[in-house]
């Protein structure tokens, strides 16, 4: 202070101003910053206490949702082939789908795996696997093999269906021959 009173009065009021902008710069911006980011993280931790005070009201609603989805998630592994190796798994649907085949008398003439994708379904990780048949035999066969596919557990979805006859003549015994493009699930790896 003695430095400014030494100063002619003429520059005084600048040194004044010149302490008053370096105490802005160096003490009041920072602090002020300082609590503005206080203030911004208090008020992100109020939203997070209100979110579960929230939670906590809805908690019983929520456990009592959480049962009912594990409940449709159990049902729903039944429409799913479990976790095995992929030639296992291909045996496996290859002849359940030749067995139905022989049970409605159909001939089979070719059975074609033509892809097998993977997709992320509820959290849970499926392989998509695309087959292709191509099989003769009377309508009847056709009727039976469709309405046995679609009984199936784990669930054969028909995709394509596609047939056609030299001739039709109206008989439920005329050869058909037909192709079927079967989707079938199976849980994946975990990711």
């Amino acid at each position: 202070m003695d430095l400014i009173r030494n100063l002619t009065p003429k520059y005084q009021h600048y040194w004044l101003i010149l302490i008053a902008i370096l105490c802005f710069a160096y003490v009041l911006e920072p602090m002020l910053s300082y609590r503005q980011s206080q203030l911004e993280s208090l008020s992100l931790l109020k939203k997070r206490v209100d979110k579960i005070a929230g939670l906590l009201e809805q908690k019983d609603d929520l456990i009592e949702q959480q049962g009912g989805i594990e409940s449709l998630g159990a049902q729903a592994s039944s429409y799913i082939f479990p976790q095995s190796d992929t030639n296992t798994f291909r045996l496996q649907v290859q002849m359940q789908i030749e067995m139905l085949m022989k049970s409605a008398k159909c001939n089979e003439l070719h059975f074609i795996w033509k892809s097998e994708n993977k997709s992320l379904v509820a959290g849970a990780n499926l392989d998509v696997t695309n087959i292709e048949v191509k099989l003769e035999g009377p309508l009847t066969c056709l009727i039976k093999l469709n309405r046995d596919l679609e009984a199936l557990k784990p669930m054969y979805r028909i995709a394509e269906f596609s047939y056609f006859t030299r001739s039709w003549n109206g008989h439920p015994g005329e050869r058909i021959t037909a192709i079927l493009s079967i989707q079938v699930w199976r849980l994946g790896e975990a990711l």
